[in-house]
């Protein structure tokens, strides 16, 4: 299967198929000394990476060389009573600190609750890490985090993709089919980073 990776805003999709000239080109233009080359005090972005359960979020921010945020881990999500029980999602306050504190560098915020769209203007891309749901099943089965390995586990994730996988699609810019190897999502991932420092309007670090 091949796997594609949209490196471009959604409104002007630039796809690379993997075997492709194209996906070779995006690898060249990434290198290691074009991506330090862009590590300077002028060039600060902030990068949602999104994606349902196994398709890869805590793995690439794991290989990332940045500033990185799992908001997985403990202090990032609050319950919320909703008419169907309580609901995880973002402790807004705090992820609003954050996003402000940010003033130099890259920082990536892995993460997927229902909430995250009432921040994505404090982002400068949304990245939608996916894969096939055979792929992600096989992932959960084999990973520190303990959901995905009981059957009932991953029939709650093939139905939470099937079901609300659009949410997050929805809102995203860019998109990483995550049967790449890591690497190479990691390099789409600084790609989009330095494309966004490099476009940022220069007012925007004031605004937020």
């Amino acid at each position: 299967m091949k796997a594609t990776v949209t490196t471009a805003p959604l409104n002007t999709v630039s796809r690379a198929t993997i075997g492709d000239r194209s996906t070779r080109r995006l690898v060249r233009f990434t290198k290691p000394s074009t991506i330090t080359g862009m590590r300077s005090l002028d060039c600060r972005s902030a990068i949602l990476v999104t994606g349902m359960s196994g398709t890869g979020k805590s793995t690439a921010l794991e290989a990332l060389g940045h500033r990185t945020v799992d908001t997985d881990d403990p202090g990032w999500i609050v319950e919320v009573g909703t008419d169907h029980g309580g609901e995880p999602m973002w402790d807004l306050d705090r992820m609003s600190v954050l996003l402000s504190g940010h003033r130099q560098g890259w920082l990536f915020v892995s993460g997927c609750v229902t909430n995250q769209a009432s921040v994505y203007d404090r982002f400068d891309a949304v990245v939608l890490l996916s894969a096939p749901v055979d792929v992600i099943l096989s992932r959960v089965m084999d990973r520190a985090n303990p959901f995905g390995s009981e059957p009932q586990h991953r029939a709650q994730i093939a139905s939470d993709v099937a079901e609300f996988e659009p949410r997050p699609r929805a809102g995203a810019g860019h998109e990483i089919v995550t049967t790449l190897p890591v690497d190479q999502v990691v390099v789409a991932l600084e790609r989009i980073a330095t494309y966004r420092a490099r476009n940022r309007p220069p007012n925007l670090l004031s605004e937020r």
